[in-house]
């Protein structure tokens, strides 16, 4: 008879052929999950109890987890390695997530405190969640979200936080049943886009971040708690600021565009009064590793000034020597992020370049002399 492992967490980590998912229980005990049948497979023992969090990091591509105030990591197969102390933390951590550039997030049971730190140093309160958190998890769209693990069904489900002031707001919605919902991890459609959350109780399930609906698929999982997925870092390219045609760079801080950190590049132009509005317009560059199959570009947009905004994205084709139109966007003074999925034949160049430009034009009346376009993220995907 096989053995039932109890899980406690749960990550996944991302690789160029397929995705593998790990759990891990409370008293350090690693298997690998099958994404189809959900049949577990013993990989080791890492020697840690009280582990209630599980993540992957795409930058150095190790495990992460934190037991007794201590971050550890690990790969499967090899032991788990005391990487620094966590004295900031009031209690234990029950959700870890880590973003595409490495950097660490941890909701302390109990109080909800958000937390942003890095793997060997430093650490910043980002402030207080009001969560009883049962897992954190970055989506594929950058975004951070929550299982808020209270009992009331109208206040039990998945949260988006914000990352400058731990403010959560609820994104599922219609009926939310009640299941002791310990893990969450988001796991991409493809190369990109938010994509569903898969989420763990006494069975393995899929839950929609926009119904809420939990969809059972098998298996036999149970305690799972607070886990995080972060897409593929090796193939999300970050893309540097090229050639600006129209518009004047007010900031540009370095690595801004790799993460969403509040820290955007923006670009202004002033409004000549009766004379037609040029457009804001500039490119933006990466390389993308050998012989992609698959490239989408990721862009979390907004303006800074009222009125109506239409940005188009354009991808170079090297071999025309021509840019090519694939999407018209309404760019608003919210934020917000878009997909544009380009084509890896067409916009990839002999030496792996890509080149993207962004084109903001008015679509009517401007509420301001200077409208600017922010850009707070940008990132090209390929597989």
């Amino acid at each position: 008879m096989r053995k039932l492992v109890v899980l406690s967490l749960l990550a996944w980590s991302a690789g160029a052929q397929a995705l593998e998912s790990y759990g891990l229980n409370s008293s350090g005990t690693l298997v690998r999950i099958d994404d189809v049948s959900n049949s577990q497979t013993f990989v080791q023992n890492i020697g840690l109890t009280g582990t209630f969090c599980l993540a992957y990091n795409p930058v150095d591509q190790f495990f992460y987890t934190v037991s007794g105030g201590t971050l550890f990591r690990f790969k499967p197969g090899t032991t788990s390695v005391a990487w620094r102390s966590l004295p900031f933390l009031s209690n234990n951590i029950h959700g870890l997530a880590i973003s595409r550039n490495g950097i660490c997030w941890g909701i302390e049971s109990g109080t909800g405190r958000l937390w942003k730190f890095g793997t060997q140093s430093g650490e910043v309160l980002v402030g207080t969640t009001g969560m009883s958190p049962n897992g954190l998890a970055f989506g594929a769209d950058g975004s951070l979200y929550v299982i808020h693990g209270v009992v009331d069904p109208n206040l039990y489900g998945i949260y988006v936080v914000d990352q400058n002031t731990a403010e959560c707001t609820r994104v599922t919605k219609g009926s939310q049943p009640r299941f002791d919902l310990f893990a969450l991890t988001a796991r991409p459609f493809g190369s990109w886009g938010l994509g569903n959350f898969m989420g763990y109780f006494n069975t393995h399930a899929t839950v929609n971040p926009i119904t809420g609906a939990f969809t059972g698929s098998g298996g036999s999982f149970v305690s799972l708690r607070g886990v995080a997925y972060e897409f593929d870092g090796p193939f999300a390219n970050i893309m540097q600021l090229g050639t600006v045609t129209f518009g004047r760079v007010v900031s540009n801080t370095p690595g801004c565009l790799d993460d969403r950190e509040g820290d955007p590049l923006r670009v202004c132009k002033f409004i000549v009064p009766n004379q037609t509005v040029p457009p804001i317009q500039f490119s933006l560059i990466t390389q993308v590793p050998s012989n992609p199959t698959t490239m989408a570009s990721l862009i979390n947009h907004r303006v800074t000034s009222a009125g109506s905004f239409t940005m188009s994205v354009d991808f170079l084709n090297p071999r025309l020597n021509l840019y090519e139109n694939l999407g018209n966007i309404a760019v608003g003074s919210n934020p917000a992020t878009s997909f544009v999925v380009g084509d890896v034949d067409r916009h990839v160049s002999n030496t792996r370049m890509v080149n993207m430009r962004l084109s903001l034009r008015p679509n009517g009346p401007v509420g301001a002399a200077v409208f600017c376009l922010e850009i707070d993220q940008a990132v090209v995907q390929s597989t």
